[in-house]
C-alpha cells in the first residue's frame, strides 16, 4: 500500500479508500504522469493544468500558440522557397483531424510542445497511397513510451500498443538518452512553483489579511459602541467611489495615521514582477512587451518590429520547423509543407511602400512583385513583367570601355586642319 494518496480503513473485511484530499492520509486519486514527483520547494504540486494558472505561462503558451496557428500553411513542390510553385493543400493541411479545426490542431500541437516538449499524435486513416490523412492529438499524460529488450520503441496510448507507422511523436528540446522530449513543468518545477506559491499567497494575503491602510487615534479610552459608532461613520463619509479623495474631519483630538506598504510587501510584488520576466524570458523566450511586462527596457532591439523579428528568429522557429519538418515526412517525396510568414514579417505601409519603390528603381522587382506585397493583382496582359532600368547608372563593363576610348584618342596625334 503506498502512502500520501491511499487512505486505508477496514470495517470487518472491507477496505475503504477516500478521494478526499483533506482526509488523513491524503487523496487516493492517482497523479498524473506531470505530477509524479511533481512537489517542489514552496510544496506546490507542479502539473500542466496548475501551471497554466500562472499568468505568464498561460500568456506565454497562448501567444506562441496563436502566433504559429495562424501562419498560412501551404504545400510547395520545392525546398527552396524561391524555386518552388504552390501545390494544391493536402487533407493533412486542411483538416488534420476532423473533430477539430486545422488551427486548433496547430494550437494543441504548440501548446503541447511550450508545456510538456513533445507532441503525441496518432494517425487515424490514410489515403489509397497509404499517406497519413487524420492524426488525433494524444494528451501527453495518457502516453508512455519504452524501449523493449530486443532495442525496439514501444508506444502505448491510452493503454494500448500503438503500431509505429501510426505513431506521429515531435519533441522540443532532447538530450541524448532520453526517448521523450525535456519537459518544462518537470525539470523547471522549482520556478513554476515558486510562481504558483507567490499567487497563492497574494491571494491568501488579500482575502485573510487584517493590515488596515491607516489608523484613526484618539486620546482616552473608547467603550466599544463608540468606537464602532466612529468606525461606521468614516466608512460612510469616505467608502466608494463618488465619497474616494474626500476631506477628513476629525475632532477631539483624534489623528488619522496612514500605514505604508512594508519593506516585505514591496519585495513581495517585486519577486512576482522577477517570476512573470523570468517565465517570459528565459523559459519561453517571448519579449516582456507582449505581455505587459513594460516597465523593463527591452534587449530584444529597437523598436517594436525588431522585437517581432526577434521574436520570429529566436523563438517562433523552433516549433515551426519542427512543425514543418514532421508534417513533410508524411507527404509524397518532393513535397513540402511551408508556413508563411510574409504577413506576420512585414513593415507597416510606409516601409512597404518605400521598400517597393527602391527595389523597382534598381530593376530589382517589377510592378507585380511589389504589388503583391500590399496583396494587389498583377497587372493586366503581362504589363507588371517589365524590368525599369536606372537612368543614371550603367553597367561598369560599358564605363571602363568608355575611359579606354577616351585615353586612347588622347594618345592619338590630331590632323591639322586642311586649307583651301
Amino acid at each position: 500500500m503506498s502512502t500520501g494518496h491511499v487512505l486505508a480503513t477496514r470495517a470487518g473485511n472491507h477496505e475503504l479508500r477516500a478521494a478526499n484530499p483533506h482526509a488523513e492520509w491524503g487523496s487516493s486519486v492517482p497523479p498524473s504522469n506531470s505530477e509524479i514527483g511533481g512537489f517542489t520547494a514552496a510544496g506546490i504540486p507542479v502539473s500542466q493544468e496548475s501551471a497554466l494558472q500562472i499568468a505568464a505561462v498561460y500568456g506565454c503558451v497562448s501567444l506562441l500558440s496563436s502566433s504559429v496557428a495562424t501562419l498560412p500553411m501551404r504545400l510547395m513542390d520545392n525546398k527552396i522557397l524561391k524555386n518552388a510553385k504552390e501545390l494544391p493543400p493536402s487533407q493533412l493541411i486542411t483538416e488534420p483531424y476532423s473533430e477539430i479545426s486545422q488551427l486548433e490542431w496547430v494550437v494543441q500541437f504548440v501548446a503541447s510542445l511550450a508545456l510538456r516538449g513533445e507532441f503525441f499524435g496518432e494517425v487515424i486513416s490514410r489515403d489509397r497511397q497509404l499517406y497519413p490523412t487524420q492524426i488525433k492529438p494524444i494528451p501527453a499524460d495518457n502516453a508512455n513510451l519504452t524501449r523493449k529488450p530486443d532495442g525496439t520503441l514501444e508506444y502505448r496510448f491510452f493503454n494500448k500498443t500503438v503500431p509505429l507507422r501510426n505513431v506521429y511523436h515531435v519533441r522540443l528540446l532532447t538530450v541524448p538518452g532520453m526517448l521523450r522530449g525535456v519537459s518544462p513543468i518537470q525539470f523547471l518545477r522549482l520556478t513554476l512553483g515558486l510562481a504558483m506559491a507567490e499567487t497563492a499567497y497574494g491571494a491568501s494575503f488579500f482575502r485573510n489579511s487584517a493590515n488596515p491602510h491607516g489608523v484613526i487615534e484618539v486620546p482616552g479610552n473608547l467603550p466599544p459602541d463608540e468606537t464602532k459608532k466612529m468606525a461606521r461613520a468614516w466608512l460612510a463619509g469616505h467608502q466608494g467611489i463618488n465619497q474616494a479623495n474626500l476631506p477628513a474631519i476629525l475632532t477631539e483630538g483624534a489623528k488619522f495615521n496612514p500605514i505604508s506598504i512594508t519593506p516585505e510587501d514591496a519585495q513581495f510584488l517585486a519577486s512576482r514582477a522577477f517570476s512573470a520576466s523570468e517565465i517570459s524570458g528565459v523559459i519561453y523566450r517571448v519579449p516582456p512587451h507582449m505581455l505587459g511586462l513594460t516597465e523593463r527596457v527591452s534587449s530584444w532591439g529597437r523598436g517594436i518590429e525588431q522585437m517581432e523579428l526577434g521574436f520570429w528568429r529566436n523563438t517562433l522557429q523552433d516549433y515551426i520547423a519542427r512543425l514543418e519538418a514532421s508534417l513533410t515526412t508524411l507527404h509524397p517525396p518532393g513535397q513540402f509543407v511551408n508556413l508563411d510568414p510574409s504577413h506576420r514579417l512585414r513593415g507597416d505601409t510606409l516601409e512597404r511602400a518605400q521598400t517597393a519603390s527602391l527595389a523597382m528603381l534598381a530593376g530589382i522587382w517589377d510592378a507585380d512583385e511589389s504589388r503583391a506585397l500590399f496583396d494587389m493583382p498583377a497587372r493586366p496582359n503581362g504589363e507588371g513583367k517589365n524590368l525599369f532600368s536606372p537612368i543614371n547608372t550603367e553597367l561598369l563593363k560599358e564605363a571602363l570601355a568608355q575611359v579606354e576610348a577616351a585615353q586612347k584618342a588622347a594618345k592619338e596625334p590630331q590632323q591639322a586642319p586642311s586649307s583651301n
